[in-house]
């Protein structure tokens, strides 16, 4: 399977177990960690934040 190119940034990339494709995002939320997000197909979907 070839790599997809999706909207968005991130600092980090993984993939699940399961074929899901999670990112660490590059915006900082309230100071306090950077968002977590899931592909979902279509879009990501923010999971939670990181802690830094």
């Amino acid at each position: 399977m070839a790599p997809e190119q999706v909207p968005g940034a991130a600092t980090a990339i993984d993939i699940g177990a399961d074929g899901s494709v999670w990112v660490t995002g590059t915006v900082q939320i309230d100071g306090y960690g950077f968002g977590i997000y899931r592909w979902n197909g279509s879009g990501w979907d923010q999971t939670t934040v990181a802690h830094r």
